[in-house]
């Protein structure tokens, strides 16, 4: 590949945004080449030189037009390397200096904005204030070139990322604000105000030194403005870096300005020093100053400089902060009082040392003095030891409120806010250890407390206890000791997943920890006073692991009352009222399950309404609609996509608050497969929100590769097996990649056996009824199955709390073995008796189970059919699978299968009275009923209607010549519909043999089968040789 080829290719590249810039390279098939350029592309430096060493540098501009600068454009001695970004008023290039040999930023102004004398006396001002000063902290200025098409800054190139970007640790944040100081200071004596003054505006460089940017609305008081222009400052730029909304940029400009300049009154370079102060809140304290719930609301804020107060700060801040933003510009220090002010606060500890230097000197010179400066200086360090721990103390309460304005602050990522508090955390504790005058007990203690005061209650406890073993076993450390036993506790209770710990590791470690409540409750009595604790927050813990749910809502309710954390109050209220739900299910009480439900998430989302960007009440609001969505599948036959879109919203804002959390997205596949199954079920094509529960099963794994996504990424192929056998296709590709999940499963999580058996069972149902349909025996995989149920017995994890859907859904397994074996003239009634035990099993884990109900319904009609060819009585044996049918369908009335079932058992009457030579029109009129019914529900479900045709056909036998016509038609129609779904049901090939048969004997027209009675007895052979055996 020659150089001109690069060359055009790279300049290419070079004017491209990012995404495109991707698919640009993507489609550079050369890998040498495409691997260079993506390395020139990533190295300004290499990419300088290449650019300089080539002929891409020679194409000097006579009269350049600076809208349309292409990298190798050279203007005078300036050669264009690549656009860095665009904004409102230019663009800004990386560039090279040929003469002095360097790289530079060139700042264009749009061609347009030429025309506009504002716009260029903006633009030509930014480059005679930047001219006036020198400051190390403060972006220079090299050249300014004018051109027949638009002018050009060439400026200092400063490479970092601006504190918007950066989560300082305090030292160098402090560096950072006295440079910033210094800055202004710099301006403020030339007489020039920057006006824009924002985090986006002040670059930090990987040596840590600050830049102050963009000067494009700066103010020199040599210079005046426009009325206009006056009131428009700070609203018509957006910031060059960013592609955001004219609301988002009028928000984030509101927000540093002073009181003055959003009234568009006069300012002074008072102003400024209201944007550093509210700058150095937001830094400070990582969070906004302001509450940013709309424009107007900011902007009635900012007018009467009303910003949040800055409690969490330290006092030195906190006064340093209220000066700056007073509201009155001549209320305001100084830029060179606010540099002295912050260098005070940063040699502080210097001046303490100092003193005692001092103080070491004087007792040496005054000898006669010792014993009384002795004496004095241990009051003096008593006193600085208290000084210290107040101080220190000071902090954990910071990061604590912290913590709380986090959660408490509108819906935002609070990853880089938690890390702050982490990094504060971390500075503390290095804080305490490094403290010689501190015994080892009052360190202890005072790590206790950072830590309790972030809920790290594990750390909270050690330290803690620490201090308790080494002598400080007073009434004060108890109670500490109990209240951080007792939240520990409830955090392993409810956080352990957090940490992708087994279902077993979960509970062994909730064994463990049932210590806690009993040392809890042993320090709560301590010393004999039987204390209480102190929060009814705690109390309602307590009583809610004891079983006590009403007592502990009952406490719940003295917390709100009290104001103890409202967020955390109303989350806990929520788990208690969903565990009632899980219970009220359990016991087939629906109804009153469903009310606890709704009541949860009203829970919820008071809990939001107080912690709006407090993660786990939205990931609760996300599980209650995933049981929503549950309950209208399962129960209330009720469409479910309502739920399922409420879900995403949840699940979309616990990602927005926390982005790397891998729960959110493996509950968006969750639910996005639960509306898959429920469309399967209700004749609507799933294929697309299959392809979505994928799609999100994989971003979960990305996160984290856990068992729970691994069982998620089975299940789905589960329901796409199932789809594909209910449409003629073959499943077995992906039962097989259901089944290798599965042992992923439980490979990373052992505990998971009893759940992950019973949906292998679900699996093996599906496998089971393609080898049904195709004639192909099935024990191979019943022994299977049989050594899988002996290992999850024989298993230290087992889980009856998973029993119904494994016993439900093993009853299945049977059922279709007992099918099996009759279909190869073998003992059925064992696999019967073993599907109605394995089906009471689940009905005994759970009494809302309604395939429970519906599959014994099933034996039983098997078991029908065989009494009947037999010529026993079916009289108990109908009635027995009518009683289940209703049982099922009183727990779930929309649900097809019971509705199908009992439309085979009016088809039984009717085939009992034609035997007995009754009337069976009755029973078939009935049939006919249930079986619409059941096609109404899923027209999609072929055997429905192959169920429906052989209803027809029994109707042929007891009607007149005239009528049979209508119902041999009927019948025909009903097949058709049937192998339209899935040709490959050779039971309804030989039912249209049979059919074509009964019309040749009884002189029906026949017309609507096109094949002869050979060539659908041999479709039917193809498909499965074992069919013709129930001829």
């Amino acid at each position: 590949m020659n150089d001109a080829t690069e060359q055009a290719l790279l300049k290419q590249a070079l004017m491209l945004d990012i995404k495109e810039r991707t698919l640009f390279l993507d489609a550079i098939s050369d890998p040498k080449l495409k691997q260079k350029i993506e390395y020139l592309l990533q190295d300004d430096t290499e990419l300088t030189a290449f650019m300089i060493g080539t002929a891409a540098g020679s194409n000097s501009l006579k009269q350049p037009n600076i809208q349309d600068l292409k990298p190798g454009d050279k203007i005078q001695r300036i050669l264009i390397i690549k656009l860095i970004a665009k904004g409102g008023m230019g663009s800004v290039y990386l560039a090279y200096d040929e003469r002095l040999k360097r790289n530079v930023a060139v700042k264009t102004i749009r061609a347009e904005l030429t025309q506009n004398a504002s716009s260029r006396q903006r633009f030509e001002q930014e480059a005679q204030i930047l001219s006036q000063i020198n400051h190390p902290s403060i972006c220079q200025i090299y050249d300014y070139i004018e051109a027949d098409h638009g002018d050009l800054l060439v400026l200092e190139l400063v490479q970092g990322k601006t504190l918007k970007h950066h989560d300082l640790p305090y030292d160098q944040l402090l560096d950072a604000l006295i440079q910033i100081a210094s800055a202004l200071c710099a301006a403020h004596e030339k007489g020039v105000i920057h006006r824009d003054l924002k985090p986006d505006n002040i670059m930090l460089t990987a040596d840590g030194k600050i830049k102050v940017l963009d000067f494009g609305i700066a103010k020199s008081q040599g210079h005046k403005r426009s009325h206009e222009a006056e009131n428009n400052i700070g609203l018509i730029d957006e910031p060059i870096s960013q592609n955001i909304t004219k609301l988002g940029s009028l928000m984030g400009t509101l927000v540093y300005m002073s009181p003055e300049q959003a009234s568009t009154l006069p300012i002074t370079e008072a102003s400024d020093l209201y944007s550093f102060g509210i700058i150095m809140q937001e830094l400070l304290t990582g969070t906004a100053a302001y509450r940013l719930e709309n424009t107007e609301d900011l902007r009635n804020q900012v007018i009467n400089a009303t910003p949040i107060a800055a409690e969490s700060l330290s006092k030195d801040f906190q006064e340093l902060i209220l000066a700056l933003t007073q509201k009155l510009p001549t209320s305001r220090p100084t830029a060179q009082q606010v540099l002295h002010r912050l260098q005070q606060i940063k040699n502080k500890p210097e001046e303490l040392k100092l003193k005692k230097r001092n103080a070491a000197f004087v007792s040496l010179i005054v000898l006669l003095l010792v014993f009384v400066w002795w004496q004095w200086d241990r009051f003096k360090q008593k006193e600085s030891k208290i000084n210290w721990i107040t101080e220190t103390k000071e902090q954990i309460d910071i990061n604590q409120k912290q913590l709380t304005q986090v959660y408490s602050l509108p819906k935002h990522d609070i990853t880089n806010s938690k890390l702050k508090i982490s990094q504060r955390q971390k500075l503390i504790s290095e804080r305490i250890h490094a403290n010689p005058a501190l015994a080892e007990h009052e360190k202890n203690k005072l790590l206790g407390e950072s830590y309790f005061a972030i809920a790290e209650y594990a750390d909270a406890v050690k330290y803690f206890q620490a201090a308790w073993d080494l002598g400080d076993q007073t009434s004060e450390m108890a109670l500490d000791l109990a209240r951080a036993h007792d939240l520990l506790y409830w955090q392993y209770a409810y956080h352990l997943t957090v940490e992708g710990l087994s279902e077993f590791e979960q509970q062994r470690l909730l064994d463990i920890n049932k210590a806690h409540l009993e040392k809890a409750r042993w320090y709560y009595q301590f010393d004999g006073e039987n204390k209480e604790p102190q929060s009814s927050l705690i109390k309602a813990h307590s009583l809610f692991f004891s079983g006590e749910y009403q007592q502990a809502l009952d406490a719940l309710d003295k917390a709100t009352a009290a104001k103890e954390g409202d967020y955390l109050v109303f989350e806990f209220e929520g788990r208690i009222y969903r565990t009632l739900y899980n219970q009220l299910i359990s016991d087939g009480e629906t109804d009153k399950a469903m009310q606890h439900l709704r009541l949860a998430e009203n829970a919820f989302k008071q809990a939001i309404s107080y912690g709006r960007s407090y993660p786990q009440p939205y990931a609760s609001l996300c599980h209650v609609q995933q049981l929503y969505i549950e309950n209208a599948i399962y129960r209330t036959g009720e469409d479910p996509t309502a739920f399922y879109h409420q879900a995403a919203a949840d699940c979309k804002q616990l990602m927005d608050i926390n982005p790397r959390d891998s729960y959110a997205f493996n509950s968006m596949a969750t639910n996005a497969y639960r509306l898959a199954e429920w469309m399967n079920r209700n004749g609507i094509d799933a294929t697309d929100m299959l392809a979505e529960a994928l799609m999100w099963n994989q971003q979960s794994m990305e996160l984290n590769p856990d068992a729970i996504a691994y069982e998620t990424k089975a299940i789905i192929h589960d329901i796409m097996a199932l789809k594909k056998q209910e449409s003629g296709q073959n499943p077995l590709a992906d039962i097989a990649l259901a089944l290798k999940a599965y042992d992923k499963v439980l490979a990373l999580d052992p505990s998971r056996i009893s759940k992950t058996t019973g949906n292998i069972c679900y699996a093996m149902v599906v496998k089971f009824q393609h080898l049904l349909a195709h004639g192909q025996p099935m024990f191979d995989d019943l022994a299977m199955i049989d050594e899988l149920l002996q290992r999850e017995q024989a298993s230290p994890y087992k889980k009856d709390t998973h029993y119904s859907s494994l016993y439900g859904n093993l009853g299945y397994v049977y059922l279709l073995a007992a099918y099996s074996h009759r279909q190869h003239n073998q003992p059925v009634e064992p696999w019967v008796n073993q599907s109605l035990s394995a089906y009471q099993h689940s009905i005994d884990a759970s009494k809302s189970n309604p395939f429970a109900f519906a599959g014994m319904a099933d034996n039983q009609v098997l078991l029908a059919e065989m009494a009947l060819a037999s010529g026993q009585d079916t009289g108990p044996i109908i009635e027995e699978a009518t009683k289940r049918v209703k049982q099922s369908l009183a727990i779930s009335q929309g649900f097809y299968w019971p509705i199908l079932t009992q439309g085979n058992i009016e088809k039984l009457k009717a085939r009992d009275a034609i035997n007995k030579e009754l009337d069976p029109i009755p029973y078939i009129n009935t049939g006919h009923e249930y079986f619409k019914h059941s096609i109404g529900i899923n027209p999609k479900y072929a055997p429905t209607h192959v169920f429906h045709a052989e209803l027809y056909y029994l109707e042929m036998q007891a009607v007149n010549h005239k009528q049979q016509q209508s119902a041999f038609d009927q019948a025909v129609a009903a097949i058709n519909q049937a192998l339209a779904i899935d040709e490959n049901i050779a039971e309804a090939w030989l039912l249209k043999a049979k059919l074509l048969e009964f019309a040749l004997e009884h002189q029906i027209k026949h017309t609507a089968i096109h094949l002869s009675h050979q060539q659908l007895m041999d479709k039917a052979q193809a498909i499965n040789p074992m069919a013709l055996l129930s001829l």
